[in-house]
Parts: C-alpha cells; sequence; structure tokens
C-alpha cells in the first residue's frame, strides 16, 4: 500500500510541475510573440488566451493513472 501512496504521489507531483511548466511555457512564448507584433513584450496578456498548453497528454496519463491506482486501493487489491 505504502509504494501505491508514493506512486500516486509521484504522479501527482509530476502533473503539478507540468501544469507550472506549460504556464510558463505559454507566458513566455506570449511575450515573444508580442515583442514581435506590437513590439512591446509586456503587452504579452493580449495573446496569453490564444496559446495551448503543451504536454496536456502527460497529465491525463497521469491522471489516468492515479484514478487506476485509487480503485485498486480502494478495493483492497495491494
Amino acid at each position: 500500500m505504502r509504494e501505491t501512496l508514493e506512486t500516486i504521489q509521484y504522479l501527482l507531483d509530476e502533473i503539478r510541475l507540468e501544469y507550472e511548466y506549460n504556464e510558463k511555457a505559454n507566458k513566455l512564448e506570449a511575450m515573444r510573440k508580442a515583442e514581435e507584433e506590437l513590439g512591446d513584450r509586456f503587452k504579452y496578456w493580449r495573446y496569453i488566451d490564444q496559446l495551448r498548453p503543451s504536454r496536456t497528454s502527460v497529465i491525463k496519463q497521469n491522471a489516468m493513472t492515479i484514478r487506476r491506482l485509487l480503485l485498486k486501493l480502494y478495493k483492497g487489491d495491494n
């Protein structure tokens, strides 16, 4: 059971890091686009909603694995 909980914690940490990376990457991309088109990188807020996260597949896959592990714990299969 302990190994399963540690695995779940690892996957949750990876999801959190991926979200943080995606937010940072989107902001940098929006700043670059604003610099090119407007000449002012601090007007990135105009472009931030147009960009998509880069690796949502990792987040979805980890979430599905977490769900499967939680069901395993719920059923008592160790």
